[in-house]
């Protein structure tokens, strides 16, 4: 059986996928910052070049403070967030940048090959069998730290969701029960709670839930 999770963890690679050559401005951790082309490698580490005629330099949570990539009339910032004390920082998405502040951590694990022998032609076979116990003792949402967010054959993607008040030192996780987490985290704002109970606000309008929080509920 050991061998057999060994196996589906080598079928997956975790990516956040920006192209090596899309319009960046890299920020260092004194203030100053250069633009150039960037892409976000593996283990967060930051890949970046000045001229794509050169060979990109990697950049780590050490000097810099943070990315944007610009394109499409849109720009998509990541920064390094320290979550917790005693651990080092990951690159994580500026969803809300305010004074409280919303992040995601989604990634993208694709599946390079079927390792069952009798691969079944229902596309549902793999993912199914790779989520019952029978099969496979830890399924792919509690291989993901129970993130599951969206499947499809060949492909997973996992996105986990942090809030941040001024007050806070670390990022609080909304994973789990969201509902619950949520409504405790923003239980001083009691309009907003309901709002989380009537499903106005959910996982998946985190963002104009933060958005709300920062225009009615603070003071």
């Amino acid at each position: 059986m050991k061998i057999l999770i060994l196996l589906i963890l080598m079928f997956f690679s975790s990516v956040k996928v920006i192209s090596q050559n899309t319009d960046a401005e890299l920020f260092f951790n004194d203030g100053t910052s250069i633009i150039g082309y960037g892409m976000i490698g593996d283990f967060d580490r930051i890949m970046f070049r000045v001229s794509l005629d050169d060979k990109p330099d990697v950049w780590t949570e050490l000097m810099v403070k943070k990315i944007i990539f610009y394109g499409f009339e849109m720009s998509i910032e990541f920064q390094y967030v320290k979550l917790k004390p005693n651990r080092p920082p990951l690159l994580l998405e500026v969803i809300v940048d305010e004074e409280t502040k919303l992040f995601s951590d989604t990634k993208t694990h694709y599946v390079t090959q079927n390792p069952n022998p009798n691969p079944n032609p229902n596309p549902n076979y793999y993912s199914n069998n790779l989520n019952n116990p029978k099969y496979n003792p830890h399924p792919i949402n509690e291989i993901f730290d129970n993130e599951y967010m969206n499947i499809a054959y060949g492909e997973y993607k996992t996105s986990k969701i942090y809030v941040q008040k001024a007050q806070d030192e670390f990022p609080f996780a909304l994973t789990g029960n969201f509902r619950k987490k949520a409504k405790d985290y923003f239980s001083d704002c009691e309009v907003l709670v309901s709002k989380i109970d009537n499903g106005e606000f959910r996982k998946s309008t985190a963002k104009e839930m933060v958005y709300y929080y920062n225009d009615y509920c603070l003071e």
